[in-house]
């Protein structure tokens, strides 16, 4: 079985690990190459067809020491901008522990079922021996939604190709953001993400999960794989690796890959552009920052900001 779950790119994988884990939290220093370098990132500068500027910037959440310093392309586009445009302030949240508390709660079963009651059995089974096999579980966790489960496991396998949340771009510009003073704008929120990761089904749920106990090693390899196309800033071959086709599912269990695709990139990059285009007519400059996956294919923000008329160029 082979999916391509999307959550290494999405700031679920990075939110969850903060409410999991208390680890401290450090800013990551910037340098600045040469002036006139283009940026080697997957960075445009978009300009609306009535006027106005954007810069789009896809973001990692997870990344290493070698994602910095940034481009001074970037950081100039990021300074000459009057607000900062990201999927959820985390640095705030991080610092509300009544919402994290809240958030928690999205993922904990309260109406007097378990996971064992959401899940096969032989998958629990499998899931909670490996999650006690490194040291990830506890009795807690099986009132707990499957999500939280993957999310771990997900988040293991980043940990071990060396990617950290503290290093991801947009937590980067987001501490910036808060010790400059800029304006903040919430695209979505942490608790819209955690509602529609706790709302998948069972069935869909089970899927996630099974594909993230298989072949793990294989797994390592395309995240860095993955990685390292995304920092060649090589749009294509990012694009291609994406949106390849998964392999070995059923009929049924590709309905179910059709479902998390439309819920976790297509239906969130409609609202995403449309947010785009308002700020694009706002009058204000915006440094625009979400996943890296929202850019790809055809309901991307690349396409979607062309076919509305706007000029979009890869800087």
């Amino acid at each position: 079985m082979k999916i391509r779950k999307l959550t290494a790119f999405l700031l679920v994988l990075a939110m969850l690990a903060s409410l999991l884990s208390a680890c401290k939290i450090t800013s990551v220093n910037q340098g600045q190459p040469a002036e006139g370098e283009p940026s080697g990132m997957l960075f445009w500068k978009v300009t609306g067809a009535a006027g106005g500027e954007l810069y789009l910037l896809g973001s990692i959440h997870v990344g290493d020491k070698s994602l910095y310093p940034l481009p001074e392309i970037v950081t100039d586009a990021y300074e000459a901008a009057d607000l900062l445009a990201v999927e959820a302030d985390i640095v705030a949240l991080e610092r509300d522990m009544e919402a994290l508390t809240e958030l928690s709660m999205i993922f904990t079963y309260t109406d007097g079922t378990t996971i064992r009651d959401h899940l096969p059995a032989e998958l629990y089974e499998k899931a909670r021996a490996y999650l006690e096999e490194i040291g990830s579980y506890g009795a807690a966790f099986d009132y707990m939604h499957p999500a939280m489960w993957t999310s771990l496991l997900d988040l293991e396998i980043s940990d071990a190709c060396g990617l950290k949340d503290r290093y991801g771009v947009d937590r980067h510009f987001l501490e910036r953001a808060h010790d400059d003073g800029k304006e903040i704008y919430e695209l979505e929120s942490a608790k819209m993400q955690y509602e529609m990761m706790a709302g998948f089904s069972d069935e869909l749920s089970a899927l996630l999960l099974r594909s993230s106990l298989t072949d793990r090693e294989a797994q390592k390899e395309e995240m860095r794989r993955l990685y390292e196309l995304y920092k060649s800033g090589d749009f294509a071959a990012f694009s291609a690796y994406i949106t390849e086709e998964p392999e070995g599912l059923t009929e049924e269990e590709l309905a179910l890959y059709a479902e998390y695709t439309y819920e976790m990139m297509d239906a969130r990059n409609a609202g995403m552009a449309e947010q785009a285009l308002e700020l694009l007519a706002s009058g204000e400059v915006c440094f625009y920052i979400v996943g890296a996956a929202h850019m790809v294919g055809e309901t991307g923000l690349v396409n979607a900001l062309t076919e509305a008329g706007c000029t979009v160029e890869q800087q």
